[in-house]
């Protein structure tokens, strides 16, 4: 998918839901698409909260983001549960994943 298709998305998910004018809340890719979506429908984005905000992903991580994408679409469910495994466990310290297991949990269902 590229930004246009999640900005797309994300339009369809809030028009569905009813919502007129949103508080965004997004982390890494998401800043991007949310980015986006405030250029391209301001009157739609109240506000927005960037967690690790990006203007777009770094070279260095456009593999990485390649590969987990086709590992999603050829693999399906199973893919995506060890892709989110993965993330959870880069994203979260050892402190947290030993002391707050709700926030480890969080990290992997996002």
């Amino acid at each position: 998918m590229s930004i246009a298709d999640f900005v797309a998305c994300a339009k369809r998910a809030l028009a569905h839901a009813g919502v007129s004018r949103a508080h965004v809340i997004a982390h890494a890719l998401g800043t991007i698409v949310t980015q986006h979506l405030a250029a391209i429908d301001p009157g739609l984005v109240r506000s927005l909260c960037l967690f690790g905000p990006l203007l777009a992903p770094p070279d260095t991580a456009r593999f990485n983001i390649r590969a987990r994408g086709q590992k999603a679409r050829s693999d399906g469910v199973p893919g995506m549960q060890e892709i989110a495994d993965a993330v959870a466990q880069a994203s979260t310290s050892s402190e947290t994943k030993q002391r707050n297991s709700a926030a480890h949990a969080y990290v992997r269902e996002s």
